[in-house]
């Protein structure tokens, strides 16, 4: 692993009042910060900048959290890792080794992304893709019976629309004899990787799938969450398991990714993503053959691009997180598609931005 994407170590370790330290050390700075302007001072905060606390915390009696926090106190104290992490941006520069997870945790932590390939048997992800033709043409006649204008936003329990002919749909289809295989359930060979990032205790939030129709436009650029706590950077609490069930090409409608975009020290130079000329930080699109992984952290930016290869492109998804996380952003939980109610509640829905 490139030495500059390994984590930072931390220098201290000590229990506290949950996430108080980090929010009162920076005040002192802050206030130090305002009133002196000393060379040496710049110097000491440039060396705490590049170091971390580790903050022992109980989100609940049962539960306890290791927040490590970067203390990214001046607008040079990025460090090396989120430098490097925005020159990753060929698929071979994201590639992490399944044999060594906790190494692989480690790029992850840096990059925000990385890419398993060849994970699962080709043939295993034909099964899953030819299985998913029907529930996806019963699933467009639902929609039609509700008289949804596929132009228009939609969201219900099980489908959102994802930009125009992008639907992300949670357990349509899945519960097929394939995709109850072993290898993408308890032996899945990408758990050890998942608890590197996210603790021994990990629980998979839901699974789904994300069809990218033929003809389908580019999403916005977005995150699928946001940090915790404001703009305090901690480890991972939830990241997303891409797993293509065709071949990723770039006429297929690939993802995008930000490298290192998930750190919170970054997050202002992706606040004008969207707007054309005014974001001019580097993005990576990985193409990978079905079967292979892309793992990426709940706050990082990415967009799926539009599909113009003649075929649709789905992508089976697992959602894991820390136990203490819920998601409540991504799919209502209150609006079925077959619920017998008017087809209006569901154009009125409120839709996510991209």
């Amino acid at each position: 692993i490139p030495p500059q994407l390994r984590p930072l170590r931390p220098f201290m370790t000590f229990p506290v009042f949950p996430f108080s330290l980090s929010f009162s050390l920076s005040s002192v700075f802050s206030a130090i910060r305002s009133v002196f302007s000393t060379r040496i001072l710049h110097s000491f905060l440039l060396l705490l900048s590049v170091s971390a606390i580790q903050i022992s915390a109980s989100s609940t009696p049962a539960d306890s959290y290791i927040f490590t926090s970067r203390m990214a106190l001046m607008d040079n104290s990025a460090g090396s890792i989120s430098r490097r992490a925005q020159e990753l941006l060929d698929t071979e520069s994201l590639i992490v080794d399944i044999n060594n997870p906790t190494q692989a945790a480690e790029f992850f932590e840096g990059a925000g992304v990385c890419i398993f390939p060849d994970v699962f048997s080709t043939a295993l992800m034909d099964l899953c893709s030819a299985w998913l033709v029907q529930p996806f043409e019963e699933l467009d006649s639902k929609l039609a019976l509700r008289g949804i204008d596929l132009q228009e936003p939609f969201r219900f329990n099980e489908v959102c629309r994802r930009r125009f002919g992008r639907y992300d749909t949670r357990g349509v289809g899945i519960d097929g004899p394939h995709f109850k295989d072993d290898v993408l359930g308890e032996e899945n060979p990408l758990l050890p990787f998942v608890r590197a990032v996210l603790g021994d205790d990990a629980v998979e939030l839901w699974r789904g799938v994300v069809d990218n129709r033929e003809g389908s436009s580019d999403q916005k650029w977005h995150r699928d969450g946001g940090h915790i706590f404001g703009h305090t950077h901690l480890p991972a609490h939830c990241l997303v398991l891409f797993i293509p069930l065709v071949d990723i090409t770039l006429p297929c409608g690939p993802t995008q990714f930000y490298p290192g975009s998930h750190a919170s020290w970054r997050w202002s130079q992706y606040d004008d993503v969207n707007v054309e000329g005014k974001c001019h930080v580097p993005f990576c699109t990985p193409l990978c053959t079905r079967g292979s992984a892309i793992a990426f952290d709940f706050r990082t930016v990415h967009r799926g691009t539009a599909n113009t290869g003649g075929a649709n492109r789905p992508i089976f998804y697992i959602v894991f997180a820390r136990p203490w996380f819920k998601d409540a952003n991504n799919f209502p939980t209150d609006n079925p598609l077959c619920a017998s109610v008017s087809p209006s509640s569901a154009e009125t829905q409120t839709s996510v931005p991209w």
